[in-house]
């Protein structure tokens, strides 16, 4: 989700439905250059205000799938994010949707 840096995969607690709603928002950004982060800003003001968008950021720990080839041929399990592929140890930050409405209110 653009507006809050984040892979859609590390954006949790979606209402059913959501990924199939689709808006056209038009709004108009300041003409100086934007600086570094402001645009995103403000989509997350319009979003919370015209959605009524309500999102807390938080640290979870994850499972992650592995497929590893051996002798024996290709097998999926799970793994610990741990070692070279991740320091944090499986710890990665995440967006949660505490609350959002349907429609975009009128204003």
């Amino acid at each position: 989700m653009w507006a809050y840096d984040i892979r859609s995969e590390r954006l949790l607690g979606k209402p059913k439905g959501l990924d199939a709603v689709r808006y056209d928002i038009v709004a108009v950004a300041p003409q100086e250059t934007p600086v570094l982060g402001r645009l995103n800003r403000m989509m997350r003001s319009l979003l919370a205000e015209r959605f009524k968008l309500v999102v807390h950021n938080e640290t979870r720990e994850l499972l992650y799938y592995a497929m590893i080839v051996d002798k024996n041929g290709p097998e999926v399990h799970t793994e610990d994010l741990t070692g070279p592929l991740d320091a944090r140890k499986g710890r990665v930050e995440v967006v949660v949707i505490d609350r959002v409405e349907n429609r975009p209110s009128e204003n």
